[in-house]
């Protein structure tokens, strides 16, 4: 069943006391959808919010904890829940999906930011998570005109969604700062490769579009951290940071994402992992992790402040 209304009432106990937080830079995280934007969601997804809400509260110390603080314990709420690719294209209409029951390596960080942000700024509702999945996953609402949402609305390209990202919030591209090498974002991969979206396949006019976008990623200045040189920026990184593995996939820009995990100052990678079907911290710090895949150059580091 979908389009429930949700009583919350239950839940209002959730929220800390503490509001320093409340009004800093909440207005565009929760800024509201257009009133066309369709939202799906389960009364499951409602449920595992409140817990979520209720572990992160747990897990930190409100009176100093950084966003940075609440993203990471949203993340590791996560762990063990079930990698599941293409949640966000079981429908013809594009639409804002609510999936905590299980995610990829993308809508794993959304929803860990989205959670920690909600946490963070005490503002525990369940409909603001949509919101804040919205703005984090979606092209400027302007462009929509008062038409449905589309496919193409949404950031596919994670380059382009960490600059889109830049221009509403408060973040800080580390690997722009003490990564020494220049990010190739002459992305072709989606436009080169319509039959591998479905989406795209059925609706032969997206391509010209991503082409178009895909020109404008071309612009970007960007910069990563190669693999061999990540033990060395270890005290540039926090946990909760967001990383991008940068891949050398002919017309990709990254192939994975996830959250940095800092213990005993090494650095480890909070993700949905693909390779053991879960969300998880890495077995090995994450240079040794990176060290067999070769088609992994090195890391993109944001930081939302």
């Amino acid at each position: 069943m979908r389009y429930l209304v949700i009583t919350i009432l239950f839940f209002s106990g959730f929220c800390s006391s503490n509001f320093l937080n409340a009004g800093e830079h909440d207005d565009l995280i929760f800024k509201d959808k257009p009133d066309n934007v369709t939202v799906d969601y389960t009364p499951k997804d409602s449920l595992i919010f409140f817990d979520a809400i209720d572990f992160i509260f747990e897990n930190v110390d409100v009176s100093s904890a950084t966003v940075s603080d609440y993203i990471v314990a949203a993340g590791t709420f996560f762990i063990g829940t079930p990698y599941v690719a293409g949640t966000l294209d079981n429908f013809k209409n594009e639409r804002v999906t609510v999936n905590l029951r299980g995610m990829d390596c993308v809508t794993f960080v959304e929803n860990s930011l989205a959670l920690g942000f909600i946490a963070y700024y005490n503002k525990c509702e369940f409909d603001l998570l949509s919101r804040a999945l919205y703005n984090l996953r979606y092209r400027d609402d302007k462009v929509l005109s008062g038409r449905k949402l589309s496919y193409f609305d949404r950031l596919h390209y994670f380059s382009e969604w960490l600059q889109v990202n830049k221009k509403r919030y408060d973040i800080t591209l580390i690997s722009d700062i003490v990564g020494d090498k220049e990010l190739d974002t002459n992305v072709n991969f989606i436009s080169s490769n319509p039959d591998a979206y479905p989406r795209i396949k059925e609706d032969s006019s997206y391509i010209d579009k991503f082409k178009n976008s895909e020109q404008a990623i071309s612009q970007f200045d960007m910069r990563y951290i190669p693999k061999e040189k990540i033990n060395s920026i270890c005290n540039s990184v926090k946990s909760g940071d967001v990383i991008a593995l940068v891949t050398s996939i002919d017309g990709l820009d990254v192939s994975h994402t996830g959250l940095a995990f800092l213990k005993n100052e090494q650095l480890f990678l909070l993700h949905a992992s693909l390779r053991n079907d879960e969300v998880e911290i890495t077995p090995v710090e994450l240079q040794e992790y990176l060290k067999p895949l070769d088609n992994v150059k090195g890391i993109l580091v944001a930081r939302f402040n």
